[in-house]
């Protein structure tokens, strides 16, 4: 038969020489405090990695070849940018303002040297097909300076204040974390969709290529009907415009580990373009054009 042999009962200063004191009871504060230390406590590795996770210019910026891509990629952004503001149908100096100020933002926060954001060809017809049915440009000869700056003042403000209500809406649809609705796009309307764009932003330029007097958005079928309209003029320095950037562009990509630099296509046309412009004011003294200098010296009106 088993004894069982009753022990003595722990006293508290025995219990707390073998486990230890407890420790004494901090405020609410002090407890808060403690927690909030525990949780910051970082390493430097891991600041580095959180750095280049909020930042990641401070990853690929070291790898950029600054001598062999930064002109051309100032030569693209120069010329594409002036592209897109005419497609939103307001003056070619906003597509550099609209082109310079995305892409210094993406530089701090994107991922990549090779994606951009900012203007682009489909939200820049979208962006022209609204101010151009609010504020329709005047094609009367007779109309003043007065009268087209004040349009010109008031297509700007149209396109700024939908820029203004497109960002606020990708941030609450950012915070709503909706990006996965793109995941739901099949690849035929991906396709569609490009395909279609690119055929709007060539049936577009048609226009200005062929110098032809049109309201935005008659219709390729309109523009068949107007070509007996055709300035021969803007006609010939399209076709010669296009006989110097066509060639270069093929020169460039079939003699690109050759060539140290891309041939500045753009900038050979501009020269071009340039000179019998300084020809025709130092001859006849007429000023063809006043050029901006330097940014807006205020922001658009959209209210």
């Amino acid at each position: 038969m088993s004894r069982l042999a009753p022990g003595r009962p722990f006293t508290e200063q025995r219990f707390q020489q073998l486990y230890g004191a407890p420790e004494p009871r901090d405020s609410l504060a002090g407890t808060l405090r403690r927690r909030l230390a525990r949780s910051c406590r970082c390493s430097g590795a891991a600041a580095l990695r959180l750095l280049r996770g909020r930042l990641p210019i401070a990853a690929w910026l070291p790898r950029y070849r600054l001598g062999a891509w930064l002109l051309g990629d100032s030569l693209a952004g120069l010329t594409v940018g002036m592209a897109f503001a005419l497609l939103a149908s307001v003056a070619p100096v906003y597509g550099l303002y609209t082109s310079f100020f995305p892409v210094i933002l993406y530089g701090l926060f994107g991922t990549g040297r090779h994606v951009s954001t900012g203007t682009f060809a489909v939200v820049s017809l979208m962006t022209g097909s609204v101010v151009e049915q609010l504020v329709p440009w005047s094609l009367e000869p007779n109309a003043t300076d007065v009268e087209l700056a004040r349009m010109e003042e008031q297509r700007i403000g149209v396109a700024a204040a939908m820029a203004f209500l497109v960002g606020l809406l990708l941030l609450v649809m950012f915070m709503a974390q909706l990006g996965f609705l793109a995941t739901y796009l099949s690849e035929p309307i991906i396709k569609a969709f490009t395909n279609a764009a690119a055929l709007h932003v060539l049936v577009s330029q048609l226009q200005s290529l062929l110098g032809l007097p049109l309201a935005r958005g008659t219709g390729c079928f309109t523009i068949f009907k107007a070509l007996p309209l055709t300035n021969v003029a803007e006609l010939l320095i399209s076709a010669l415009c296009l006989a110097v950037l066509v060639p270069i562009k093929e020169i460039n990509t079939r003699f690109r580990r050759k060539l140290r630099t891309p041939i500045p296509g753009e900038i050979v046309v501009v020269r071009m373009a340039a000179a019998p412009h300084q020809l025709c004011i130092s001859l006849c003294h007429l000023l063809l054009l006043r050029l901006p200098l330097g940014l807006a010296k205020s922001p658009p009106w959209f209210s």
